[in-house]
């Protein structure tokens, strides 16, 4: 396996902790709930074993990453001949406990989607269980912690790994919802991801007005 560079990745945050998206739509890195906890995601490190949480189109695509202007919302692109999608990548900064939230658009065209759900907690040194909590959200844990995805689409759980296949056609979304803790959590509505991701905008937003950096 050959590793992406530390250059080939986006940052997003909460100012708790942070994850790290790949151009390929992966996100590699997450400790939780803190910086300075056991990661999750440790694929950066470890591609066998570290665990990823991957979102991407199927088959042959470009892609780039931007930043939605003055804020910490990641934007990842995917282009081919054929479609377009746009993956938008933020972590929510008003919740009790840390949220990851991945929002992927068709642009253009209609694209078939795969995601991949296979968290390592602590380091990946002890065994990290999948339970489904219904069709769409499952639960992460070994046993002393865990995390939750919810999703607006089907949800499958195989062999320890949590995946989904979807067709997106142009204008059509789907959304991922990842919360530290092992409370299930309630469907998931596109409009609450829409107001997540609202109030995220607007906070960066204002921080970007606050600060300055010179330099």
């Amino acid at each position: 396996m050959t590793y992406r560079p530390i250059e080939d990745y986006g940052a997003v945050g909460d100012m708790r902790t942070a994850a790290l998206v790949s151009s390929g739509g992966s996100v590699d890195w997450l400790c939780l709930p803190r910086f300075d906890s056991p990661s999750v995601f440790a694929a950066l490190l470890d591609d066998a074993r570290g665990g990823r949480f991957r979102l991407a189109p199927v088959g042959a695509f470009d892609s780039r990453q931007s930043y939605l202007q003055d804020t910490n919302v990641l934007v990842t692109t995917f282009s081919s001949p054929e479609a377009e999608v746009a993956i938008t990548d933020f972590m929510t900064v008003d919740a009790p406990a840390p949220e990851l939230v991945r929002i992927v658009r068709c642009l253009r065209g209609a694209a078939r989607m795969e995601l991949e759900f296979s968290p390592a907690l602590d380091y990946a040194r002890g065994r990290t269980s999948l339970r489904p909590l219904g069709p769409r959200a499952v639960l992460a844990s070994d046993g002393h912690q865990g995390l939750a995805l919810s999703s607006s689409v089907a949800l499958t759980v195989p062999d320890g790994t949590a995946g989904a296949h979807f067709l997106l056609r142009e204008g059509e979304t789907a959304a991922f919802l990842l919360q530290w803790g092992e409370t299930a959590p309630p469907p998931l509505e596109m409009e609450a991801v829409d107001d997540k991701l609202r109030r995220a905008i607007d906070f960066w937003r204002d921080v970007s007005r606050e600060w300055t950096y010179r330099g």
